[in-house]
């Protein structure tokens, strides 16, 4: 009997010092590094716009850790629905969480976009917001009695750079800067021309991926001319006015 009550004794004590053990080690948990402090971001861009920005430039990590940007949602070129806001990752032209980030020419509103920011350690989620700036109409008319003439009035806030030409042409035949609220008169030597108003420069840092964006864009069709028209160019016709983009904005 002695012998029996000596082990549940031994036994009880040995256990009561574990918990002690434990409830000691417990505080080692507080250990683990802090999160990381994130910030949200937000840009305005004009429809048709893109800039590069670092949406890591704000964060920061209390322990001293490298940040990343680690989850974000990249196009999906298999979509069949293309979001009116596209990012990409632009680190191999900058820094880790250099972002290009373009708005369609239709796209407008504001747009949230989640990402993630982490350490060696942590996933902490963050959002960018994009904020589409209004534009306003330009107004494209044929001037009556004056073959080759159109009348373009800028109805936006800001100036515009009007570029207009052949749509089959890498480049166009013209560009004339008009400013906010006024109208000018452009001579054109085709029967049809394309057109496309830039508004705003190229937003955030300098880099390939910054851009104007598009006030407005569109078409002058049977247009009287004086004289022999331009030669017509010998490249394909492109698809839409959107293909435009990947030849004549700068």
């Amino acid at each position: 009997m002695r012998t029996s009550a000596l082990v549940r004794f031994t036994g009880g004590l040995a256990a009561s010092v574990l918990g002690l053990t434990l409830l000691g080690a417990a505080p080692a948990i507080a250990d683990e590094p802090p999160l990381p402090v994130v910030v949200d971001d937000t840009v305005a861009l004009y429809p048709g716009q893109m800039t590069q920005l670092n949406v890591l430039a704000n964060d920061s990590s209390p322990s001293g850790d490298d940040l990343a940007l680690c989850r974000f949602p990249e196009l999906n070129m298999l979509s069949e629905k293309v979001p009116p806001v596209l990012i990409t990752d632009a680190a191999f032209e900058g820094k880790p969480g250099d972002l290009a980030v373009m708005a369609l020419p239709k796209a407008r509103g504001t747009h949230v976009i989640d990402y993630y920011v982490c350490d060696h350690t942590h996933l902490v989620p963050a959002h960018l917001t994009v904020e589409i700036k209004a534009v306003a109409p330009v107004a494209v008319h044929k001037v009556a009695g004056k073959p080759g003439r159109l009348r373009v009035t800028n109805h936006n806030d800001q100036a515009i750079r009007f570029w207009y030409g052949d749509p089959k042409a890498e480049n166009p035949d013209g560009r004339v800067k008009i400013a906010a609220g006024e109208t000018r008169t452009v001579r054109v030597q085709r029967y049809r021309i394309v057109w496309m108003a830039l508004i705003g420069t190229s937003s955030g840092k300098a880099s390939m991926f910054a851009s104007p964006g598009i006030a407005d864009m569109g078409m002058v069709r049977n247009i009287k001319l004086k004289g022999e028209p331009l030669p017509k160019p010998k490249k394909p016709d492109l698809e839409d006015l959107d293909d435009l983009l990947g030849r004549w904005k700068a």
